[in-house]
């Protein structure tokens, strides 16, 4: 895993120091990254530098070392990722007498594209990846991302250059580069607290696209190239289905994940996984540790406050599979030096407020290990989030048609937050319920909305607050209704895609991609393997979900590892107890944040209506999630 930069000018108007001076920079603002070791190329022309920041995984010698020149000497690399299955396109270059000098992944995908060209290799590679290959001969440029996003990959042109990178900031030290913050990545990162994936946070700059590879000519003009798109690979798959035996489905499913797992293990230095006693990293861990001979490493955080704590859950997971288990429990003092780091941890200003635990649980892992396997991916791919079953509960009264259902939100809403926070703590100590009035509106609008507009409505935190930003409306309209097409005839399946293609790379991925390398961690996720997204997608839904809950084949697999007692319970997110934070150990920092001053400083935001919002949630409103989208963007803001 590393860090990746580069740029390509479009004359020699630059001369060698000067462009030296750049990619250096470039370079060295991903140190997190890397670690381990640098390195810069330009080429003869002063026109074109690649820079590249090691955290050495695989091939620990200088054999290792990018940037990467071909055998043929006419393809340059610099590459960010791993990649599991080179041993066998090793092997086959081999069979046509192209030989490796090393043992690296990054020097077996070199040799790959100098044999089949770049977009034909993309399509052999299994993994996570992101690179730039340099064609010294023909003066072509690709930057290639890997089917899901997992790793980053920035790009920015105009007339006179080019710039790329693992991280947008790299881009800041071309002296042309101008900073300036797109306002509607303001807006649609308020709404949904990350940065949408079409743009990025400064104007011109955008993410290559998952499955993507844009091919620029020498004379700049491009192409995008997609390799791989979830859409299409979903549909086709749903197409092939044959209706066979339930065990056929399993036993293949079983096979692909063993194998996932066991080939995303390799390594030359220590691994171990992250475990939090739900369904996708508890078998993870079961199969990894089915496969080794020695105890893995296994590590999982916890919380004072009960109701956000799964600790105990993994203890006992990793108990029953005899797992060299680290577990630590985080305090709301600790989370404050976290939240304090964030603002530098996220290249974009990202609030999904699991980033704490995250980053927390990357620094407890990093003190033992490497590389760290985890879980993410499930649940897009096998339809384990909650918010896919909520229109199947009879709590939605689907025997009501919708207007009675309008009706009876309505009233809900009628009541304000703060009094169902109220009626809640009158209640019995077993019928409380945390953030009762907040979650009372939410079923509100849940009840009163068909599916889709439930699940849209679910995935925005700002709804119609039209007042945040000084120098234009929050728009209304919800991005993912861009979208949104009906391309099955369930719903589920609808939300899984949506979330595969946008909420997965943009939050679930970012998250855990700036949370792991600001600490120079390298995390690994075998259930984003695209053969498992195939076969997941030949499945019949009825081997995926039922009524009330998704994964099911997942949960039949754990079975094979797990008494069931141990994992079967209701799905708990990785969240942290903001709303409480925020009243307590983080009011001081919040309040330095949301002070007037410093908002009218960076002419972004309202601070009248800010300040509303505030005072409301000192007083027991629960305006976590808005309140929190505030606060990075703020602590960006500072650090940036």
């Amino acid at each position: 895993m590393c860090g990746i930069s580069g740029l390509w000018v479009r004359s020699s108007s630059l001369s060698r120091v000067e462009l030296e001076n750049i990619i250096n920079c470039m370079t060295d603002a991903l140190e997190n990254r890397g670690p381990d070791g640098r390195g810069v190329w330009i080429d003869n022309n002063n026109s074109l530098a690649l820079g590249h920041r090691r955290l050495a995984i695989r091939d620990l010698s200088e054999l290792g070392r990018q940037p990467m020149l071909s055998s043929c000497k006419q393809l340059i690399i610099s590459y960010n990722g791993e990649v599991y299955n080179t041993e066998e396109i090793k092997r086959e270059l081999e069979a046509i007498g192209r030989w490796c000098k090393g043992h690296s992944d990054t020097e077996v995908i070199l040799e790959a594209c100098a044999e089949w060209g770049v977009e034909q290799t993309a399509k052999k590679l299994i993994g996570m990846f992101a690179f730039a290959v340099w064609n010294i001969k023909s003066r072509e440029l690709y930057l290639v991302r890997d089917r899901f996003g997992i790793k980053p990959l920035y790009m920015y042109l105009n007339s006179r250059v080019i710039l790329f990178g693992s991280e947008v900031k790299t881009f800041k030290y071309y002296p042309g580069f101008q900073s300036e913050v797109d306002i509607d990545a303001v807006s649609s990162f308020l709404k949904h607290g990350y940065v949408a994936s079409n743009c990025s946070i400064y104007k011109g700059a955008v993410k290559v696209k998952p499955g993507s590879m844009i091919k620029f000519n020498s004379d700049f003009t491009y192409k995008e190239i997609i390799y791989w798109d979830a859409l299409e690979e979903a549909l086709r798959q749903k197409q092939s289905i044959r209706y066979r035996n339930a065990s056929d489905y399993i036993d293949q499913m079983e096979k692909l994940i063993n194998n996932a797992v066991n080939i995303t293990t390799v390594s030359d230095v220590p691994v171990g996984a992250f475990l939090s006693g739900g369904i996708d990293s508890s078998l993870v861990v079961a199969i990894m540790q089915s496969s080794s001979i020695k105890r893995i490493r296994t590590f999982s955080i916890g919380f004072e406050e009960t109701s956000y704590n799964e600790a105990n859950y993994a203890k006992e997971i990793a108990q029953y599979l005899g797992t060299d288990h680290t577990e630590a429990y985080m305090t709301s003092t600790q989370g404050l030096s976290i939240v304090e780091e964030l603002g530098g941890v996220y290249d974009e200003p990202f609030a999904d407020s699991s980033q704490i635990p995250t980053l927390f649980l990357s620094k407890l892992t990093r003190q033992e290990v490497t590389v760290a396997l985890s879980g993410d991916g499930g649940d897009e791919i096998f339809a384990g989030y909650d918010r896919y079953f909520v229109h199947n509960s009879p709590l939605m009264l689907p025997f009501l048609n919708q207007k009675l259902r309008r009706i009876i939100g309505n009233n809900i809403k009628k009541i304000d937050k703060r009094t169902w926070d109220v009626i809640s703590r009158s209640m019995p100590s077993k019928l409380k319920i945390t953030n009762l009035g907040y979650k009372a509106h939410r079923y509100a609008d849940r009840v009163s909305a068909n599916p889709i507009e439930t699940y849209l409505k679910n995935m925005m935190q700002w709804q119609g607050d039209y007042n945040l930003l000084v120098s234009k409306e929050i728009s209304n309209n919800i991005d993912r209704e861009a979208l949104y097409n009906r391309h099955f005839n369930n719903y589920i399946e609808e939300f899984q895609l949506l979330d595969t293609t946008d909420y997965l790379p943009n939050d679930i991925l970012t998250k855990v991609d700036r949370a792991s390398m600001a600490v120079g961690l390298e995390v690994r996720v075998p259930l984003l393997d695209h053969r498992i997204y195939s076969q997941a997608w030949r499945l019949p839904l009825d081997l995926k979900v039922d009524k009330k809950q998704g994964k099911l084949i997942l949960r039949k697999l754990l079975n094979e590892y797990v008494p069931e007692h141990l994992f079967q319970r209701p799905k708990m997110g990785f969240g942290v107890p903001i709303g409480q934070w925020l009243r307590t150990s983080l009011r001081d920092w919040a309040e330095s944040l949301l002070d007037q001053r410093s908002i009218q400083k960076n002419e972004f935001l309202n601070p009248g209506y800010i300040q509303q919002l505030w005072k409301a949630h000192l007083a027991g409103d629960n305006h976590e999630y808005l309140l929190w989208n505030v606060l990075m963007f703020q602590a960006w803001l500072s650090k940036r």
